[in-house]
């Protein structure tokens, strides 16, 4: 369920997303390195109204808000995002009411760390060993495990490759740390 500023920022993307659907383009295809598929259509969510709309997200919702990037995962660019969930926040102590708590530079480093450019499915993900993310880090890969130099992250295998207006999101167990 969501409260306080989830429910708030959930009503700010719909609303957003409505006045602004009318004259969205629909998105290029997939690059050539990435697996094909199907071509997005404005009538999807986006990867924040997915997140909003799930309540295994709200922490990860809270931490987007908190560090005010709303509106680059909710806009034209493809990204994957590997999304951990409440769970995978709780185990370093974090929720909805404490995550805007940290260093906004530390939890911009961390969200950004979670994000790749492009749509990657999940056969593009363990085929790789290694996985530029938006912060600029490398994220090394082990068939279904992520690895950082700091810790690592599994994918949950039924929370994979769900589709986005603008993107792709996997599900993990753990928070990325850089």
């Amino acid at each position: 369920m969501l409260t306080g500023r989830s429910a708030t920022l959930a009503a700010l993307v719909f609303a957003t997303t409505a006045l602004m659907a009318c004259d969205q383009p629909v998105e290029p295809t997939t690059p050539a390195t990435q697996l094909s598929r199907t071509p997005k259509n404005n009538a999807q969510p986006s990867i924040v109204e997915i997140a909003v709309g799930n309540d295994n997200f709200e922490t990860l919702v809270a931490a987007v808000v908190a560090a005010d990037l709303v509106d680059v995962l909710n806009g034209k660019q493809h990204f994957t995002v590997f999304a951990p969930t409440d769970d995978a926040f709780a185990a370093l102590g974090l929720d909805p009411d404490n995550v805007g708590d940290l260093p906004v530079d530390v939890l911009t480093d961390i969200l950004l760390y979670h994000v790749t450019r492009g749509d990657r499915l999940s056969q593009s993900v363990v085929g790789a060993k290694q996985i530029r993310m938006v912060n600029g880090d490398l994220l090394f890969v082990e068939g279904t495990t992520l690895v950082t130099p700091s810790n690592s992250a599994n994918l949950i295998l039924d929370l994979i490759d769900i589709d986005a207006r603008n993107g792709v999101i996997h599900v993990i167990d753990s928070v990325l740390l850089p």
